[in-house]
């Protein structure tokens, strides 16, 4: 391997480093705003998200990537993200709400990574009966 070489790799493997370290940070941040609520203001803010104390910390560590996965879905089935967050907030926060509690992630993230998520998401993902919904509206797809 020449040096170039040497230096690319090099190079990717701090930036994945950099990217690491800066996730870590958020999820911290974001917990840590959390260390100051009491069990009962956790459990009322759960309850006006319609969350259960447990889905809300899930939520807290795990938004980032649960969101990144629904949108990357999203897209691939031809919806706009943006436009349904801002005309049907309701279905939304819905989809991200399954999402993260789904228990198939890891199978979601399979299909994306191989370009087959549009072909198999009704056989894994619990928002496949919203998400064809969704598309059939047209109301929020891309032209």
């Amino acid at each position: 391997m020449g040096r170039s070489e040497a230096n690319k790799k090099s190079v990717s493997v701090l930036n994945a480093l950099v990217q690491a370290i800066r996730k870590y940070r958020r999820t911290r941040r974001a917990k840590s705003d959390l260390i100051f609520c009491s069990v009962a203001e956790i459990s009322a803010i759960a309850r006006d998200l319609k969350l259960s104390p447990q889905e809300l910390m899930k939520l807290v560590t795990e938004k980032n990537v649960t969101t990144a996965a629904l949108r990357e879905l999203l897209s691939v089935l031809g919806i706009e993200a943006k436009s349904l967050k801002l005309e049907d907030p309701a279905v939304m926060r819905e989809l991200e709400r399954q999402c993260l509690t789904c228990q198939r992630k890891a199978e979601c993230a399979y299909h994306l990574a191989q370009g087959t998520a549009i072909e198999h998401y009704e056989d894994f993902c619990p928002n496949s009966y919203t998400l064809n919904d969704v598309v059939r509206t047209t109301k929020y797809t891309r032209v």
